[in-house]
């Protein structure tokens, strides 16, 4: 019987994506922007939370303007978060929005 419930178990290859090792918010935000889930202003407008869409630049602030906003600190486009490796610049882009809390 040993052997048979050892064939059974196996260990499971499942692995958080990357970034799992950055601080706690900035894991959120990080994921928010992957999945394409953010809390932005057009969000909170629909959900009822806010009476305003736009974002401090003026535009609409939807999951694509998150990648595109003039007031990023560095141009950086979704590709960046969808690699097996985090970069510096998805890093930044992830710390500005999770200041604005996105």
């Amino acid at each position: 019987m040993k052997g048979h419930s050892a064939q059974l178990w196996k260990d499971p290859k499942e692995r958080l994506p990357p970034g799992s090792h950055l601080p706690w918010s900035i894991w959120k935000t990080l994921n928010r922007l992957r999945t394409e889930t953010g809390r932005t202003a057009s969000n909170m407008k629909k959900w009822g939370i806010k009476e305003d869409g736009k974002c401090e630049c003026g535009r609409e602030q939807d999951v694509d303007h998150l990648f595109a906003c003039p007031r990023l600190p560095i141009e950086c486009g979704k590709e960046e978060f969808l690699t097996h490796e985090i970069s510096d610049k998805a890093i930044q882009i992830v710390a500005y929005w999770e200041g604005k809390g996105i």
